[in-house]
């Protein structure tokens, strides 16, 4: 039997990790030394370059006299200060930080827990001339090997790259632990709970005793990393999400890399071994989820007692394992898309498709059929299928379907596309109004073999990008040409490559670009069709509506909406023309002229207008409780009754229902009279009779409830829009 052994470096991986409150100040004597490391899992290297736990670099933090969490960051390894030049406010940036001889700006320190991760840590902030900056450090736009600790405005609760943990430095020595070997299975025993790694049907599991041959594992090397293979020929599978068990598989196992956990400066006994599918994701261990039903297996934190397990050599001996690698090249023509490499056991079937293609091309074969015997590599046929793109391009031309382009930027979905004057492209949360409307809509023209340009409906231009930078407008000809991929964001969203690099991305309000096709590089289309809802506005030219989408004001007609009342007459406020009506609103309209009136539907929106009282329905709908409805009466004239006065609208189940029409609208008063009756309009938008002015009867008149009359004798009418006193 070919034997193999597994050689470790047996360097310390891991130190406990400290918790928030934990921070001890140096004096000149007594220097107290940590490591900093944000709860992403990135080190801070003595430069301020990001690394892992073994280029992690010394600091220590010395306070600053009559300044409440305010500290000097001295990088011992370097013999620098960590500095920053002040001023008066500061933008999300890379490189920062400067090293300094000198002792330089020092930085204000604020406990924090990562609600992402679950960790507590800190929150580091630059001062600027007013006090701490509400920037913090963190490795903006990802951590990499050449620049510093720059800023970001998320904070430590809300980004994990901007908590801060602080690990004790602890000089420690290499460990000497005897050598694991794949030649022997082990009995893999949990640090926490001393329970052991087993099988349960078809998930990796816990069990009290070791004493069968589902607690049996053999380590089984590949290309530098190990499989965990049980004796009854099952692997372990991890799983990515956190709360998800692990599985077992015959024919489909993943690699771990496995490496020791220490404390101290001497071997601890036994040694302890944290088991991961990505070294640079802390969080992507092994770990008994002892809490759970069924004591699952999950991923979560490698310092974490219950991810540090022991492997206790038996005496059974492991058999020999084939492995082979499949490889599947995915070509579309001559030109190859992607490719997938998993590694099975001889003899199991061909493992199934797992690769992201570009929107537009679908797989046009089956995986190989039959059994894996030896290494191999096989082409698979793409083809292009239009109808799996988000969104109608044209080949080239004027688009033909336009959109309007939503971006998933910090959590929301209201984040609107448009242009800017300055040539950039902005993302924002607003409503606009009608005539912004082309600057919102956006086509795309190219082919999937070729990538699609976005381009503006009003400016008839596209974005352009050198993958660097802020993003601009450009002529189609020079505009960028992007692949259309899948979002992390999953359903309708989707995202903008360049043809070699990153991804658009909204950032500070305007498109940048990103190296993920996380939320902040997803977009979401909704179709522009012109569609009006029509509204009738009789002679009486009051009416109300009650709108279940998102609609625009035209011209000719003015939309209120009603803020309370006042003196016997309702308090009302106009939306501008052109100005949007969100979806699910109640409002009073007015209009001179008796007639159909037009209002263009628009993109929904998630807001409502502040104060408004009016409520209403789109379909026939009893209402319980006190309400008023727009009619006219003898008694008063125009203006709003009470539901059970208004004979158009009464009826229903019982004296405390009334029955509101389909699209119309009512008022509700948070505590209404049940002594008031009636409510009158008052044309001049005021509350009560003020400004009185004397003139003869002339011109277009009309009386306080609305009605047009051809004199006016003595009274109070409404004359040229004015609030006037005939005598």
């Amino acid at each position: 039997m070919k034997r193999f052994t597994l050689i470790l470096s047996l360097m310390v991986a891991m130190v406990t990790t400290a918790m928030a409150g934990n921070l001890v100040a140096s004096t000149t004597d007594t220097p107290v030394y940590f490591k900093l490391k944000n709860a992403n899992g990135n080190y801070v290297k003595a430069d301020a370059v990001d690394g892992d736990v073994s280029t992690a670099g010394k600091f220590a933090f010395y306070a600053v006299d009559g300044t409440e969490n305010a500290y000097y960051i001295y990088s011992a390894d370097a013999g620098k200060w960590l500095n920053y030049a002040m001023a008066g406010s500061y933008s999300n940036c890379k490189n920062f930080i400067s090293l300094s001889d000198e002792m330089g700006n020092y930085f204000y320190f604020a406990e924090c827990t990562n609600t992402g991760k679950g960790v507590s840590g800190y929150q580091i902030a630059p001062y600027n001339t007013n006090g701490p900056a509400q920037k913090y450090l963190n490795y903006f736009q990802g951590a990499d090997d050449s620049s510093k600790l720059g800023l970001w405005q998320g904070d430590g609760a809300g980004d994990s790259g901007s908590c801060w943990i602080l690990e004790e430095w602890v000089d420690v020595q290499e460990i000497e632990s005897e050598p694991l070997t794949t030649e022997y299975y082990y009995n893999i025993k949990n640090r926490n709970s001393g329970k052991f790694l087993s099988v349960s049907g078809d998930y990796a599991a816990i069990a009290n005793e070791a004493n069968g041959e589902a607690q049996l594992w053999a380590l089984v090397e590949k290309d530098g990393k190990y499989m965990l293979k049980n004796k009854t020929g099952v692997y372990v599978k991890h799983n990515t999400n956190s709360n998800q068990k692990w599985t077992v598989s015959s024919s489909e196992p993943s690699t771990f890399t496995i490496g020791i956990q220490a404390k101290a400066t001497t071997a601890p006994t036994p040694a302890y071994y944290y088991i991961s599918y990505n070294t640079s994701d802390l969080y992507a261990c092994m770990h008994e989820a002892g809490w759970s039903e069924s004591e699952r297996v999950v991923k979560w934190l490698a310092e974490a007692a219950s991810s540090q397990w022991e492997f206790v050599k038996t005496e059974v001996e492991t058999e020999v394992t084939t492995l082979c690698d499949v490889t599947y090249v995915f070509k579309y023509g001559d030109k190859e898309l992607a490719s997938q490499t998993q590694s099975v056991i001889s003899g199991s079937e061909y493992p199934a498709f797992n690769v992201t293609l570009p929107l537009g091309y679908s797989i046009a074969e089956e995986k190989p059929a039959g059994a894996v015997e030896a290494t191999t590599t096989e082409e698979i046929t793409v083809v292009v299928d239009n109808s799996l793109l988000p969104f109608e391009a044209v080949a080239e031309g004027t688009p033909t379907t336009w959109y309007y382009a939503q971006m998933h930027a910090f959590g929301g979905y209201q984040w609107f596309v448009a242009p800017t004057e300055d040539g950039s492209i902005a993302t924002a949360n607003h409503k606009f109004a009608a005539s912004e409307v082309e600057a919102h809509l956006w086509g795309f023209v190219g082919t999937v073999e070729a990538g699609f340009k976005m381009v503006n409906k009003a400016t008839v231009e596209a974005i352009k990008s050198d993958n660097s930078g802020v993003a601009a407008m450009a002529s189609v000809e020079e505009a960028t040409a992007f692949i259309a991929m899948g979002s992390q964001a999953g359903g309708k969203w989707f995202c903008l490559r360049y043809p070699e690099g990153d991804y658009l991305n909204s950032q500070s309000n305007v498109i940048n670009h990103w190296w993920d096709n996380d939320n902040g590089s997803s977009f979401l289309l909704t179709e522009y069709v012109a569609e009006d809802v029509t509204v009738n506005v009789s002679e009486a030219r009051w009416a109300t509506k009650y709108f279940g989408e998102s609609v625009h004001v035209p011209a000719g007609v003015e939309a209120y909406i009603i803020t309370g009342a006042a003196d016997g007459y309702v308090t009302k406020e106009q939306i501008a023309e052109g100005e949007v009506i969100p979806a699910n609103t109640g409002v009073l309209l007015y209009s001179e002229e008796a007639a159909e009136y037009a209002f263009a539907k628009t993109v929904s929106y998630n807001y409502t207008l502040e104060g408004n009282l009016l409520n209403g329905s789109v379909e026939d709908t009893y209402v319980e409780g006190v309400a008023y409805v727009l009619a006219n009466h003898s008694e008063e004239g125009l203006g709003f009754y009470k539901a059970d006065l208004n004979k158009n609208a009464t009826g229903g189940e019982g004296d405390t229902h009334f029955l509101n029409n389909a699209g119309k609208a009512y008022l509700v008063f948070p505590a209404s009279s049940e002594t008031v009756a009636f409510y009158g309009l008052d044309w001049a938008g005021t509350t009560g009779i003020e400004n009185v002015e004397v003139e003869s009867a002339s011109n277009v008149i009309y009386d306080l409830t609305g009605r047009r009359v051809e004199v006016a004798e003595r009274g109070i009418y409404i004359i040229n829009g004015k609030k006037v006193l005939v005598k």
